[in-house]
């Protein structure tokens, strides 16, 4: 029985502290994200299917011809379709905290002819916005919100590139398994809102069903 019982927390202890490390470590997060690259790249179809893409590119409006900041592009699942609604004379700034992941998407661009994509590695992602990423008129994030050390200054570095009525977009995945929680703050609609009216942003929150998640899409304006 003590074995049984050791042998239990073992199984349920070590994913818990790894997701704790995940959620709190960036040095963690860096080795995770590129040690799971290739693996984010064979399910992307899962974890960001076609219908939640269409729905961001809807959420975000007409984006031709203009400047985006992908915050936390992963292996450029989302990029690909942001370069082609922005088409050649656009730009996207595609940053992420893992060069594995800079390096796929550098790969992926140069394959579709998409040079107006800039892709950059930044090892403090978690606590600000590149010094590189110029003036954008739209931002978004796919699930990057739920390890940011620094929402606020995050949130700060965004909001100084904006100007009013530009569009932010952040979605995220909570209730993993449908059990696993993300950040406790990303609970509460009223924190969120809050967190982002500091920085300058009004938003709205929504919440839809995933294969195994929940989405959490966060929208709204520069104010």
């Amino acid at each position: 029985r003590l074995l049984l019982m050791a042998v239990s927390f073992m199984f349920f202890g070590i994913p818990i502290y790894y997701l704790l490390e995940v959620y709190y470590n960036p040095k963690a997060i860096q080795t995770t994200h590129n040690l799971t690259a290739y693996l984010n790249l064979m399910t992307e179809r899962v974890t960001l299917p076609k219908s939640i893409r269409k729905e961001i590119i809807h959420k975000l409006g007409n984006i031709k011809g203009k400047k985006i900041l992908e915050f936390g592009c992963s292996v450029g699942t989302l990029t690909k379709h942001l370069a082609e609604e922005v088409g050649k004379k656009g730009k996207v700034y595609a940053t992420d905290i893992s060069e594995k992941d800079i390096y796929i998407v550098k790969k992926r661009m140069a394959k579709a002819g998409h040079r107006h994509v800039h892709c950059i590695h930044d090892v403090n992602h978690h606590n600000r916005v590149h010094p590189k990423v110029p003036k954008v008129h739209h931002t978004v994030s796919i699930g990057v919100i739920g390890h940011l050390r620094n929402i606020d200054q995050v949130l700060k570095h965004m909001s100084q590139r904006m100007s009013k009525g530009s569009t932010i977009l952040f979605v995220d995945y909570d209730k993993f398994l449908d059990l696993i929680p993300n950040q406790p703050w990303l609970d509460d609609d009223k924190k969120i809102k809050s967190t982002f009216k500091k920085a300058g942003f009004k938003v709205e929150i929504e919440r839809k069903q995933g294969f195994a998640w929940t989405y959490i899409f966060i929208g709204g304006k520069k104010i």
